[in-house]
C-alpha cells in the first residue's frame, strides 16, 4: 500500500495554525476585542489570507511533491484531484446552504454581505456550481478546489525543472485577472508550490549562508514589516491620512485583484514568519500550549467550521454589536474555544493515522 512519506514540519503547523486564528478572528468582526493587535483587523497591506494560500500552495510542493517522485504522477495525481472534488461539493454545498438561510431570514441581520438573494433557485444553483457565485464565511474553498485541481500540471512541470516556465505562467495568469479574484490570487498559491517543492533545497541554501548575510536579511525583513504594518495603521486609521490613502496608495494594494505592492507585501510578511516560526518552533508551541498546532494540522477542517460557527452566531446575536472590549474578549475567546474542541473531536477516528504529515489534513 502506498503512503507518502513521513513529513513532519512543526514550524509549518504552527503558522498554518496562526493564519487560521487571524482568519477567524477578523471574520468575527468583534472589536475592540484586544486580538486585533495580533490581527490588524485585516485591513493593513496584506492578512492571513494571503499567507493562508501561500502556505497551502507551499504543502502541496511539498508533499505531493514528494508523492510525485516516490510513487510516480499518477498516484499524486489522484490524490490531488480527490481532495479538489471534496472541496469542490464542500464549497458549493456551504454556498447554498448560507444563501438558504439568507432567504430565510430575508437578511436582516449583521450577517456576512454578498448574499443573493433576487435569483431563483435554479440560477443560483448553476452559478454556484459553476463558481460564479459564492458566499459565506468558507468562500476561499471553491477557489482552493480549483488550485488543487490544476496542481498535478504545475507539478509535472516541476518535475521537469520547468519552475521559470510555471512562474511565467502564472504571472501572465494573474496580467490577465481582471476583477476576477481566483486568476489574482492563484500567483500565490503558485509561488507557494513552487516554494514547497524546493523546501529542502532553500533551507539548505539558508543555512549555508554566512551569518552576516542571514543577519542583513532579518534586519531588512523585520524592518520592512515594521514600517509597512505602521503606515498601514497610519493611513488606514487616522482620519486626517485616510482620504490622502485612498486617492494615493489604496489602489496599489486592492485584496480582490491582489496588485503589485499587496504581492510584494504579503511574500515578505510570510518570508518573515516562516522564519520566525522555524527559528522559535518550540517557544511558540509552548506559548500557545498546542491550540496553533491543533488547527494548522486541520487548518481546512477549523477553516470550514469557523464558517459555520460565525455565519450561526451573526445569526444568533443579529445586528447587536458591543463597544465593550471585555464582552468581545470573552465572545472571541469563546469562539476560538469552541473551534479548536470542535476541531480535536470531529479530527479523531479510528481511519485517522497517527503519524500524518505536518500539515496535511483530513477533512472531515
Amino acid at each position: 500500500m502506498k503512503t507518502s512519506k513521513l513529513i513532519r514540519r512543526p514550524a509549518i503547523d504552527l503558522l498554518r495554525g496562526f493564519f487560521i486564528f487571524v482568519i477567524i478572528v477578523d471574520h468575527l468582526r468583534r472589536a475592540p476585542a484586544g486580538y486585533e493587535v495580533i490581527t490588524g483587523k485585516g485591513v493593513l497591506w496584506a492578512s492571513a489570507a494571503e499567507g493562508f494560500f501561500i502556505i497551502s500552495g507551499m504543502m502541496v510542493g511539498l508533499v505531493r511533491g514528494r508523492d510525485w517522485v516516490h510513487y510516480g504522477a499518477r498516484y499524486a495525481t489522484s490524490k490531488l484531484w480527490r481532495r479538489a472534488g471534496k472541496l469542490y461539493v464542500l464549497a458549493v454545498a456551504l454556498t447554498l446552504g448560507f444563501t438558504a438561510l439568507a432567504k430565510h431570514l430575508g437578511f436582516g441581520s449583521n450577517i456576512k454581505g454578498g448574499a443573493n438573494l433576487n435569483d431563483d433557485w435554479p440560477s443560483l444553483i448553476l452559478n454556484a456550481i459553476t463558481g460564479q457565485y459564492v458566499y459565506g464565511w468558507t468562500d476561499f474553498l471553491i477557489y482552493y478546489a480549483a488550485f488543487l485541481f490544476v496542481s498535478p500540471l504545475i507539478l509535472w512541470a516541476l518535475h521537469k525543472r520547468l519552475w521559470q516556465l510555471v512562474l511565467v505562467a502564472s504571472a501572465s495568469v494573474w496580467l490577465l485577472r481582471g476583477d476576477h479574484f481566483g486568476l489574482a490570487w492563484q500567483l500565490l498559491f503558485v509561488i507557494g508550490i513552487i516554494a514547497g517543492y524546493h523546501l529542502p533545497r532553500l533551507e539548505a541554501k539558508w543555512r549555508s549562508l554566512a551569518p552576516r548575510l542571514k543577519r542583513n536579511a532579518w534586519m531588512f525583513l523585520g524592518s520592512f514589516m515594521a514600517i509597512t504594518v505602521a503606515l498601514g495603521v497610519f493611513f488606514i486609521h487616522f482620519h486626517g491620512a485616510e482620504q490622502w490613502y485612498r486617492d494615493n496608495l489604496e489602489s496599489y494594494f486592492v485584496r480582490q485583484t491582489m496588485e503589485p505592492a499587496r504581492i510584494i507585501v504579503a511574500l515578505l510578511w510570510f518570508s518573515l514568519l516562516y522564519g520566525l516560526f522555524s527559528k522559535y518552533q518550540a517557544a511558540i508551541s509552548r506559548l500557545a500550549g498546542g491550540f496553533l498546532t491543533v488547527l494548522g494540522r486541520n487548518s481546512l477542517l477549523a477553516y470550514t467550521l469557523q464558517g459555520i460557527v460565525i455565519f450561526l452566531l451573526d445569526i444568533l446575536l443579529g445586528a447587536w454589536v458591543s463597544d465593550n472590549i471585555a464582552v468581545n474578549f470573552a465572545i472571541v475567546t469563546a469562539v476560538l474555544w469552541l473551534i479548536w474542541w470542535l476541531v480535536i473531536f470531529l479530527s479523531q477516528s479510528p481511519n485517522r493515522h497517527s503519524s500524518l504529515p505536518a500539515g496535511r489534513v483530513k477533512l472531515k
